[in-house]
């Protein structure tokens, strides 16, 4: 019967493995076919195009921030800071220690005549003052001032932060002319005389025309150790010594005035009675044409070493020179009048 034989078969079993004869063969774990590399158009691996991928992206990253020119400043960077606050290389800074604005950053990419800097202002320079405390700023946020061509840094609206449009429109206006305005004496003692060598020239009015202004700026560029300022003689005029002592052409509205300030050397012979022993620079007045050509080849003789040809100058004391207002012209005498006389009728008989 088959419960026999399954019994017969059991006891068969107890024996082998009382004789050690039965084992237990492992089973093999189940092979797994091999995977197949995936490719993507073109036959590059999903590996290698991501490798492709990020390459791109950091390549990208470099170009866009080659694009622009942010400059950290740090606040110990004393002969840096200098430059960026007085000197004549354009500056616009935003006060910030953490993540720069959008607009700022964008507009560093479009504009490339100026230098775009990034400064914790709060935080303490050499000198125990903050950028904001020695640079007079408004704590108007964000932060922002433009510096150039010798000027003074001045604080910037931060509602120019609104649009990259507005900003840019800015800078280049700012940029237009290169060479600092001065309406009074400090501020030419300040920004011309205290200087080695300066040029100033006195305009007809305060509104320079096109030309004009591209032949200052021309000279600006050329000559760019020296400063450069201007003062509108429609309102205001030099006085100790006076225009007519210094060699100027009598001011008219028909032409721009040019007259250079340099420090005064050894070599020097008095040639009039202003130039005695207490004065320290140089006065040089232009009498040409005010065009590039003309104004250029002068300031080369002013400042070459070929003695021979500089022009005529005048001894002044620099601390003495000031800006005084013009007075107003004196308008003419209105016409007389005509007078004319009436004739009484006769009387009749």
């Amino acid at each position: 019967p088959a419960w026999h034989k399954r019994e017969h078969g059991h006891q068969h079993r107890r024996r082998l493995r009382r004789m050690g004869k039965e084992r237990k063969i492992p089973r093999a774990p189940p092979k797994k076919p091999p995977a197949r590399k995936k490719k993507v158009q073109g036959g590059l691996s999903l590996a290698q195009t991501g490798v492709a991928l990020a390459v791109v992206i950091v390549a990208a990253g470099w170009w866009y921030l080659g694009q622009g020119n942010l400059t950290y400043l740090k606040p110990s960077n004393t002969d840096k800071l200098k430059e960026v606050f007085f000197g004549r290389d354009p500056w616009v800074v935003i006060c910030t220690n953490s993540s720069v604005h959008e607009v700022f950053e964008g507009a560093s990419t479009k504009v490339k005549d100026v230098n775009f800097g990034v400064l914790d202002c709060n935080a303490q320079l050499p000198s125990k003052k903050t950028t904001m405390q020695r640079l007079k700023l408004e704590k108007k946020k964000p932060v922002m001032f433009y510096s150039a061509y010798g000027r003074k840094p001045r604080q910037l609206q931060p509602k120019l932060l609104s649009s990259e449009y507005s900003l840019v429109r800015e800078l280049r206006a700012l940029g237009m002319m290169h060479a600092v305005k001065v309406k009074d004496t400090m501020h030419l003692q300040e920004a011309c005389l205290s200087r080695a060598a300066c040029g100033l020239v006195l305009t007809t009015s305060g509104n320079v025309d096109d030309t004009s202004l591209e032949t200052l700026n021309a000279l600006s560029d050329e000559f760019s150790s020296m400063n450069w300022v201007v003062v509108d003689a429609s309102k205001l005029r030099l006085k100790s010594p006076s225009e007519k002592e210094l060699g100027l052409p009598k001011f008219d509205s028909s032409g721009h005035r040019l007259i250079l300030f340099t420090e005064k050397g050894e070599s020097h012979a008095a040639t009039s009675e202003e130039d005695d022993e207490m004065s320290n620079r140089l006065a040089t007045p232009y009498l040409g044409p005010f065009t590039a050509e003309k104004a250029a080849s002068f300031v080369r003789d002013v400042l070459g070493e070929q003695t021979e040809r500089k022009p005529a100058s005048v001894g002044i004391f620099g601390g003495d020179l000031a800006l005084t207002k013009r007075k107003k012209p004196t308008p003419p005498p209105p016409p007389p009048q005509q007078t004319t006389t009436k004739t009484e009728p006769a009387d009749e008989p």
